[in-house]
């Protein structure tokens, strides 16, 4: 499709990468399903997913990374319907908008803000359903998500444990977080391992409940088996078992 050879061809080829680059962070994040009826201001737009057999159960929000969400989000929402609790695969960009990773300044503040009421209103949501338990809620985070579950957890009341899948710290404050499982891979190019241990000491330091997994050899985005590049099969598949395990001891007991 491209001359590498040709400066027309390099000069198209940024084109496109820049057309990819806005697809991802503007146009992709608005391409869920809208989960409150349209008269419900605002709205919270996602992915929704219950346990067959009626009945009331926890809920758990699953906040995707920088680049939206994955089909590994939306698989991980299934299996713990399966497990016996209502997930919700949110959309927290929408109607604010995504930043690029590295992004510094103002501009991460206001979107964190618009980002923290998209998970707050979610918590609304989930409570009005008559199937969810309204004070048994859960965060399981990827990345950027992961640290914006932390970040939440502490806030509101009825999230009990959050999950964090090699979450960002950028935007954590440790003295505020529900009891949290820390998932990360020990090769990270992004967040490198060390700090995630460092953070997780420092919570147990400061009298916090949590845990930490680190697996060897992993990379960022470890669970994403549409990466191949990055999917690790043995590492996944233990964190699903860790993450469900998590979730129903701080969730599904008194």
């Amino acid at each position: 499709m491209f001359n590498k050879h040709s400066p027309q061809s390099s000069k198209r080829f940024c084109i496109y990468l820049t057309f990819l680059f806005c697809l991802t962070w503007f146009i992709l994040p608005a391409c869920t399903s809208r989960l409150t009826a349209p008269d419900v201001k605002p709205g919270v737009y996602g992915s929704l997913y219950k346990p067959k057999t009626p009945g009331v159960y926890p809920a758990v929000i699953l906040l995707h990374g920088s680049s939206g969400v994955q089909p590994a989000n939306r698989y991980l929402a299934q299996v713990l319907s399966k497990h016996g609790y209502v997930s919700v695969v949110l959309n927290y960009y929408a109607g604010v908008g995504g930043l690029p990773p590295k992004a510094r300044g103002h501009k991460q503040w206001e979107k964190l803000t618009g980002w923290s009421s998209n998970v707050e209103n979610c918590v609304k949501y989930l409570q009005s359903l008559p199937e969810v338990e309204k004070n048994r809620i859960g965060l399981v985070g990827f990345s950027r998500g992961g640290g914006l579950a932390m970040r939440l957890s502490g806030k509101i009341s009825s999230v009990k444990a959050v999950v964090a899948y090699y979450p960002s710290l950028r935007f954590v404050r440790g003295d505020s977080i529900a009891p949290a499982l820390l998932l990360h891979g020990s090769h990270d190019d992004l967040i490198p391992s060390d700090q995630i241990e460092n953070f997780y000491y420092y919570l147990l330091d400061i009298g916090k409940t949590a845990e930490l997994k680190i697996y060897e050899g992993a990379g960022h985005g470890f669970e994403r088996y549409t990466k191949k590049r990055v999917y690790s099969p043995s590492a996944a598949e233990d964190a699903k078992n860790r993450t469900i395990k998590f979730l129903d001891k701080y969730l599904k007991t008194s």
